[in-house]
This record gives structure tokens, sequence and C-alpha cells, in this order.
């Protein structure tokens, strides 16, 4: 399960740079849960250009996962690993969504195939992604706002993740599967 942060699992603050807008989105904990107890592993990918931009230093992405983590945990929600992208959208990197350098990494740390994976996000360049890697994707829509699906089109439009584990629960039958 590779999974986005902002929008998928945090509450989406374009650019957040301050622990105190650290904040889960409704079901994201249950939705995690409920992929761990599939056999899933659960790892975040995620673009965090503020790194890059100088508006945010490493420590302070670190407190901010720090602190996603802490509300999850509280929930009995547990997450594998997260992968992040600190450079500028202009930088040409290959880690950077909708890249597959940071997916690729996780694959050998956690030992898994990223073609049978699930990507779940809120963005084009988290649908790109998982169709790059052969993945079945997943597009979380955002409450209030219109679906903009991207070409390619995910394979699945969910209301968050405690929805997009429900899915899963029928495909997966508790096969383990990142």
């Amino acid at each position: 399960m590779i999974l986005d942060r902002d929008g998928t699992v945090i509450v989406d603050r374009h650019h957040l740079t301050e622990v105190a807008g650290v904040a889960l989105l409704p079901g994201a904990a249950a939705g995690i849960s409920a992929m761990r107890a599939l056999g899933l592993g659960v790892v975040v990918v995620t673009n965090q250009s503020v790194v890059g931009r100088g508006w945010l230093h490493g420590t302070g992405l670190d407190r901010i996962h720090r602190r996603m983590l802490d509300l999850l945990a509280a929930h009995s929600a547990y997450i594998d690993g997260i992968y992040v992208c600190r450079h500028r959208p202009d930088e040409g990197c290959r880690c950077r969504k909708p890249g597959v350098g940071l997916v690729q990494a996780a694959a050998r740390d956690l030992m898994f195939e990223p073609g049978e994976a699930f990507v779940v996000g809120d963005q084009a360049c988290d649908v790109a992604l998982g169709s790059r890697l052969g993945a079945t994707t997943f597009m979380v829509r955002q409450p209030g706002e219109p679906i903009r699906c991207p070409r390619p089109g995910p394979d699945h439009v969910v209301d968050g993740l405690a929805q997009a584990a429900r899915f899963m629960s029928r495909v997966v039958g508790g096969l383990g599967r990142p």
C-alpha cells in the first residue's frame, strides 16, 4: 500500500510548515488499520518541496511526520515507512512523484513488488505514479470539491482511506501486499 500524505492521510494545508497544522483526515486511521488487518504493508510517499524551497528544514519535516505518526498510533494505525522528495518541482529529480524513485527505494527497503501495490492519493501525480508502476490506483475525492480525474484515470475513486480499505478487503481477501 502506497499512500500520499497531504489530502490522503492528513488534511492538506498547502505547503504545511507547522506541526500545529497536522490533523488526520476523517477515516484515515481506521482505513490504515483496516489495511494492516488485511496483511498489507503501508508506506507514505510524499512530495515536500517546502524543504527545497527553504521554507522548512529537515528537522521541522521530521516533527511534522512524528506528529502524524503519533496521531495514527493513538488509533492503533501504523505506517512502515515515510519516503520524501524534498526537491522543488523545477529540479527535475527522479524521486518526485510521478517519478518512481521513492517507491523503488521503499520496495528495496521493505521487499515488495511495486506493480502489485495499491497507490492511493488525491492528486494527478499519485495516479500517474501508480500507472507507471502498473499498480491499482485510487483517487481520494476531496470533500466539497469536484473530482479532477487525470488521464489515465484512476482505477477507483473513493471518499477516503476507510472506503479504499473496504474495497481492498473484497479484492485481496487477506493476501499480504504493500
